[in-house]
C-alpha cells in the first residue's frame, strides 16, 4: 500500500552506455525524488524495503540489463518500475513511451500505471529477449576486448571476428532437434520485416516468439551469414518460428551461456522458458501525452 512513508528509489549504473539522452548524468529536477541506490546495492536494497513493505516504486536510469536486474526483484509484486533511458539501445523504455527525459518527467508529473508481461528463462527473468549461440559469444568476446581497447572498437573487432567463427549449438526444442547458430527467445511477438526486428506488437500478449537460425545445407556458414547481411533471416528457410507461451530447450552440454537482455549467465539445461502475463507494473506515457503529440 503506497502511503507518505513510502520510499521511491533511483537505481543508477554508471557503467551503462550514453543512449539517446546525450549524456550519462542524471538531471537533478528527476533525482532529487528519489533516493539514489548505485546498481551494485539495488538488490539488496529492494528486497529490505519490500520485506518492510515501504516500498512504493523503483526507477532504472540505465540500460536493459539494469532494467532486467531490477525486474527480477519487482516482478509479482504490485511496486511499479519506472523506466529512464540512460543505457546505449534503451529498448524497454521506448517500449513503454519513456525514451526520452522529458517523456520521463511528464510520466512522473502524471503517473500511468500498466502490467506488463516478463519472460522467465529458467529461475532468471527477461524483459527483451532471451539468447544462445552467436550473439553470447559475440558479446564474450567483446567483453574480454575492452579490457584491452575503447569499447566501440571492441564492438567492431568482435563482430567482424565472430563472422568467421560461428560455432553450432545443438538443442533440442520440445522434442525436436536442431543444430543452430542462434536460438533467440522474445518477450512478445517481434516483428519478421528487416527494419522491424527489434520491434514488438506489444508488452502483454503473453507470448513468447522462438527463432531458430539453423546451421544446415551445403555450405551452413555462408547461406547464414548471407542471409544475415541481406537483412532476410527471418523469412529464410533456415530460421525455424514458433510462438508459444511455452517451451523447453535441451542443450548437449550441462549448462549453456545465456543473453538475457544482453547481460550473460549461464543456466543449466534443460531451460524451461516461459512467459509469466502482467507480473510487473510498469509506468507508462501517458495516453493524454501521446494523443497530444498527434
Amino acid at each position: 500500500m503506497r502511503g507518505a512513508t513510502q520510499r521511491c528509489l533511483l537505481v543508477s549504473n554508471e557503467g551503462s552506455g550514453t543512449g539517446s539522452t546525450g549524456g550519462d548524468d542524471i538531471p537533478n529536477d528527476i533525482a532529487d525524488r528519489f533516493e539514489l541506490v548505485a546498481i551494485e546495492n539495488a538488490v539488496d536494497t529492494i528486497r529490505t524495503a519490500l520485506d518492510a513493505h515501504t516500498l512504493s516504486m523503483v526507477a532504472v536510469w540505465g540500460g536493459d540489463g539494469s532494467m532486467r536486474t531490477v525486474a527480477q526483484s519487482l516482478a509479482g509484486t504490485d511496486v511499479a518500475l519506472l523506466a529512464c533511458p540512460g543505457g546505449t539501445h534503451n529498448h524497454f523504455a521506448t517500449d513503454v513511451g519513456l525514451g526520452t527525459v522529458e517523456a520521463v518527467r511528464t510520466a512522473l508529473a502524471s503517473p500511468h500505471y500498466e502490467l506488463v508481461d516478463v519472460g522467465m528463462a529458467g529461475d532468471q527473468v527477461f524483459l527483451n529477449n532471451a539468447n544462445a549461440g552467436w550473439y553470447v559469444d559475440l558479446v564474450s568476446r567483446r567483453q574480454r576486448m575492452e579490457q584491452r581497447m575503447p569499447r566501440r572498437l571492441a564492438k567492431i573487432v568482435s563482430v567482424l571476428i565472430q563472422l568467421f567463427r560461428l560455432r553450432r549449438l545443438h538443442v533440442e526444442l520440445d522434442g525436436t532437434s536442431h543444430t543452430v547458430w542462434v536460438a533467440w527467445v522474445g518477450n512478445g511477438r517481434f516483428g519478421m520485416e528487416p527494419g522491424r526486428l527489434a520491434e514488438r506488437d506489444g508488452l502483454a500478449d503473453g507470448k513468447l516468439d522462438v527463432r531458430l537460425l539453423l546451421a544446415k545445407g551445403r555450405f551452413p556458414k555462408l547461406q547464414a551469414l548471407a542471409a544475415l547481411i541481406r537483412g532476410e533471416a527471418a523469412s529464410s528457410p533456415l530460421m525455424v518460428r514458433r510462438v508459444v507461451d511455452q517451451c523447453t530447450f535441451s542443450f548437449s552440454r550441462e549448462s549453456v551461456r545465456f543473453a538475457l537482455d544482453g547481460e550473460l549467465t549461464r543456466l543449466p539445461s534443460p531451460v524451461h522458458v516461459v512467459c509469466r502475463p502482467s507480473s510487473l507494473s510498469v509506468i507508462v506515457a501517458s495516453p493524454a501525452a501521446d494523443t497530444a503529440s498527434v
